[in-house]
């Protein structure tokens, strides 16, 4: 969708979930909840969430629910989890980074359990470990891939695919379709 604010405009991001009472959405600038069982509009001002950290940080275009958390990701590659079941909430620590080569990150989208982390020549996947502290994503080096997006606006979510315009430091650019990808490790509790 579009949205216009008195600071600011643009294509926003949704994120919607199954047991909160929250809709999350985003441009790269701002972010807004809406409660549903209130009715209320308001935007994200917790000093913990990317763009409203000093320096700020702005997000790329996507936005990830996964285990009733909201996931988000700035441009330097850091993925932003909120609190379990509260997208208003925003922990300090409570991200994980790229860790392929430093790249420039365009994007975040969800299929098959993981969170499809696009950055210009890679793209990793992340899929929910339940940490206990920090990020609750680990990162599934095995399933990384050599190809980035070369445009965040070209992904296409389909359903159990995501199809999006490629960029591969040995080929260039070409239509891909990611559709096949390993189940992520059991999650493990306790010892």
């Amino acid at each position: 969708g579009v949205t216009a604010t008195a600071g600011s405009s643009g294509q926003v991001y949704f994120s919607s979930t199954t047991t909160m009472p929250y809709m999350f959405f985003h441009n790269t600038t701002n972010a807004w909840t809406l409660n549903g069982s209130t009715g209320a509009l308001a935007q994200v001002t917790d000093l913990d969430f990317p763009t409203n950290q000093t320096p700020k940080r702005n997000l790329v275009p996507g936005a990830v629910c996964m285990n009733n958390t909201v996931f988000v990701m700035s441009t330097d590659g850091r993925v932003y989890n909120s609190a379990v079941e509260d997208p208003t909430s925003w922990g300090a620590l409570d991200y994980i980074s790229l860790v392929s080569e430093p790249d420039k990150a365009v994007a975040i989208e969800k299929t098959n359990n993981y969170l499809v982390a696009f950055s210009r020549n890679y793209t990793e996947f992340f899929y929910y470990s339940g940490n206990p502290t920090g990020s609750p994503l680990s990162v599934n080096l095995a399933a990384k891939l050599e190809v980035g997006c070369s445009s965040a606006a070209s992904i296409v979510k389909l359903p159990n695919q995501i199809v999006f315009v490629g960029n591969s430091k040995e080929a260039g650019r070409s239509v891909y379709i990611l559709n096949t990808l390993p189940s992520p490790p059991p999650i493990v509790t306790g010892k």
